[in-house]
């Protein structure tokens, strides 16, 4: 008797805990979800320019070559000061001495070659504010070009703060990406649920290139240098996760 009571309990006791199987499986499983990316930009004009101009000299010694880069530039500074550049905005960039060693004749190869003189370089960085009081970009070019200067390095402009544009961005960005996932779930025949998730997924600034290196070729034979900062574009991009319905 024993036994036959056993086997009735435990085929009702089968589908049972099939189902609870069932429902523990369920309530494990995941939520759907819909990801998605959002991008935003914004341009702004840059109020800080940062130039790099410099004086290259070659000499048979390595004295004489430093030597006459630093005499050109203290005329260099002088330009610049006259031209009223402050001078906690000048600063030096960088400085190198290196031995020039003579060219072997075509075909052939030097083992030991020779050191025919040394050069000298000396860069310095000047930081401007972008506003109708101070010296210009190209007027400091010009004053540097002036004083002796041989190579320019090239200009940067940027945004001294650029907290409101990137907090801009990323609102632009949260909201392109809102959108997207409201399109995905729409075209599923589901709605858009909670937020899940969300962060910042990259943040870069793209500087304006301005073309003046070519110009600065031919403003060397005279004419003033004009370099047009243009705008910069500050880019965010977030990542977002929201429950489907």
């Amino acid at each position: 008797m024993r036994r036959s009571l056993i086997l009735p309990l435990l085929l009702l006791s089968a589908p049972l805990a099939a189902r609870a199987a069932d429902a523990e499986k369920g309530a494990m499983m995941p939520p759907p979800m819909v990801a998605a990316e959002g991008v935003g930009v914004v341009h702004a004009a840059p109020d800080l320019a940062v130039v790099r101009f410099g004086v290259q000299q070659q000499a048979p010694t390595a004295q004489k070559a430093q030597a006459a880069v630093n005499a050109v530039m203290e005329k260099v500074m002088a330009s610049l000061r006259k031209l009223g550049v402050p001078a906690n905005k000048i600063a030096t960039d960088r400085i190198n001495l290196y031995p020039v060693y003579a060219q072997p004749k075509p075909g052939e190869y030097d083992h030991d070659p020779k050191v025919i003189g040394f050069r000298a370089t000396n860069t310095l960085r000047v930081e401007l504010a972008l506003d109708a009081k101070g010296p210009t970009v190209g007027s400091v070019l010009d004053a540097a070009l002036a004083g002796g200067a041989n190579s320019v390095d090239g200009v940067s402009f940027e945004i001294a703060d650029d907290t409101p544009q990137r907090i801009e961005a990323l609102r632009l960005a949260s909201a392109n990406a809102r959108a997207k996932a409201t399109a995905i779930a729409s075209s599923l025949g589901a709605k858009l649920g909670a937020l899940r998730e969300a962060h910042e997924a990259g943040a870069e600034i793209g500087p304006p290139q301005p073309m003046m290196m070519k110009s600065m070729a031919m403003d060397m034979r005279g004419a003033s240098t004009s370099v047009e900062p243009g705008e910069i574009q500050v880019r965010a991009s977030v990542q977002v996760r929201y429950a489907l319905e």
